[in-house]
């Protein structure tokens, strides 16, 4: 693969959007299914949930979620609206429907009233924060006391190496979004990776992880 086609990768990774962003949100279905389920299984609250999730794609892993958790609403928020308009469409015969509301807007701005939700969770969207401080301070507004927050994502010292992270990604460790949780009001920090199939691109092997950091809100 070109610079200018992995340049145009990283865009899409950040934004989908029209026909390649379609194509790009089933790649990252694939790829990141372990990875989102590993998430989604850190939720650790019980009773009836209002769940955000940051940066749900095209929402296919949706009805899973209501499959393994009693929710009130769920609210998928994206930079897309291409996403948005695809979650939609998919989820259109999603038997709970009614419970589930799509979103245009960004991490560090959304729409909800402070103190109303049990649980945000996100996946592999923290590389595009452009103020980790002010999204993370954003999530403990809107989190109920004792809310729950999950970041998934890929580790540094791996992803370092992918080729196509090179322009417009911000890389952490699990440290790091340890540090970034415990600055901003979160507390009971929680690790957990998870290793996966290797993936080659262009004749090179590259190892895959999983890392889960679970926090709550103070």
């Amino acid at each position: 693969m070109s610079t200018d086609n992995y340049k145009q990768l990283a865009a899409q990774l950040r934004k989908p959007q029209g026909a390649m962003g379609d194509e790009v949100a089933e790649f990252m279905n694939a790829g990141n299914e372990l990875l989102n389920r590993n998430t989604i299984q850190q939720i650790k609250l019980t009773g009836d949930l209002s769940i955000i999730e940051i940066g749900m794609g095209n929402g296919k892993f949706i009805p899973e979620l209501f499959e393994m958790f009693s929710i009130s609403s769920y609210h998928g928020c994206d930079y897309s609206m291409d996403m948005v308009q695809s979650a939609t469409r998919l989820n259109e015969g999603n038997p709970e429907k009614h419970k589930v509301h799509f979103y245009h807007c960004e991490a560090k701005q959304l729409p909800f009233v402070s103190q109303t939700q049990d649980v945000i969770f996100t996946v592999n969207t923290i590389y595009f924060w452009d103020d980790v401080d002010q999204v993370l301070q954003e999530f403990g507004r809107v989190l109920v006391n004792n809310g729950q927050l999950i970041i998934g994502l890929r580790p540094k010292h791996l992803m370092q190496h992918y080729p196509f992270v090179q322009r417009g990604f911000q890389l952490f460790s699990a440290k790091e979004v340890e540090n970034a949780l415990l600055k901003n009001g979160f507390t009971t920090v929680e690790v957990s990776s998870y290793r996966e199939p290797d993936f080659t691109n262009g004749g090179v092997t590259f190892p895959v992880e999983s890392l889960v950091v679970s926090a709550y809100k103070k």
